[in-house]
């Protein structure tokens, strides 16, 4: 999955992998990326076949999305995001403050996705202002150094 972000010529995140059967250590989600205060990051997917797509594809999704999680926070500066954050009109990165698809870092796996996959990744439909235009200009924001 990392071959994606140095295919596009980014710096590949360092991470760790983990995988469970169940959804406990995901807190409940598909997937969790835990910045330690070591400053490593572990992506825990959780994805299991009681979920809408079929396994594998599910897991490809969730480990990519956590992945452009670990790489925004790796590569990204303030000012960036910032700039995501107002191009965006948000006002949360994270935490639970906010619903999902209204948090930042979210919004930014999901559109670093986008631009890594030459659209064969869709935007999560409950993220808003996601026309083609829209997510070039937030994609260009996060990966431009």
């Amino acid at each position: 999955m990392v071959t994606t972000f140095a295919n596009a010529g980014f710096h590949v995140p360092v991470l760790q992998v983990e995988f469970h059967a169940d959804d406990e250590a995901c807190k409940g989600n598909w997937g969790l990326h835990v910045k330690t205060t070591d400053g490593l990051s572990t992506i825990h997917v959780c994805y299991t076949h009681e979920r809408s797509l079929p396994q594998q594809i599910g897991r490809q999704v969730t480990l990519l999305h956590e992945v452009a999680h670990v790489w925004v926070d790796q590569n990204v500066t303030a000012e960036q995001l910032d700039a995501f954050m107002e191009l965006r009109r948000l006002a949360e990165w994270d935490g639970d403050a906010a619903a999902w698809a209204d948090l930042g870092a979210e919004q930014a796996a999901e559109i670093l996705l986008w631009g890594l996959t030459d659209d064969a990744h869709s935007i999560n439909a409950q993220i808003d202002d996601s026309d083609e235009a829209e997510l070039a200009a937030a994609y260009g924001i996060l990966t431009t150094s």
